[in-house]
């Protein structure tokens, strides 16, 4: 007898294991070029519900992180690549990331993002 529940158990926790909370695949890769080293971190899963897709996630991280009169091109300025929600899944046109800082142009946010395969990559 064929059980109808069994394939879609089977296919939701496929879909957790591969976008894991919320579309992320919850941590975070701080990268510290000066001291040539690097550390992951784990988020709160509250982090990835109430800040949604790369956007939401750089301007919580960057306003917590950044410190107030720092020079956007300084040693001490972190700016970071984010990728979308849906980045890495089926879905089209979602292989984006974006990257966000501090602008030395205006001192204030600045970001661009990109398309390609790059965002899928930093996902995983």
């Amino acid at each position: 007898m064929f059980n109808i529940t069994s394939p879609l158990n089977d296919l939701n926790n496929l879909k957790v294991n591969i976008l894991g909370v919320n579309g992320y695949l919850e941590k975070i890769l701080w990268i510290d070029l000066s001291e040539e080293n690097f550390r992951e971190e784990t988020l709160p899963e509250e982090y990835y519900r109430q800040y949604l897709g790369g956007y939401g996630l750089a301007a919580k991280l960057l306003y917590d992180n950044l410190p107030i009169r720092i020079d956007p091109l300084g040693e001490e300025a972190i700016f970071g690549f984010f990728p979308g929600l849906l980045t890495g899944t089926i879905a089209p046109l979602t292989g984006r990331f974006m990257v966000a800082g501090k602008s030395p142009l205006t001192g204030t946010w600045g970001d661009s993002n990109c398309g390609g395969f790059f965002g899928p990559e930093i996902k995983k």
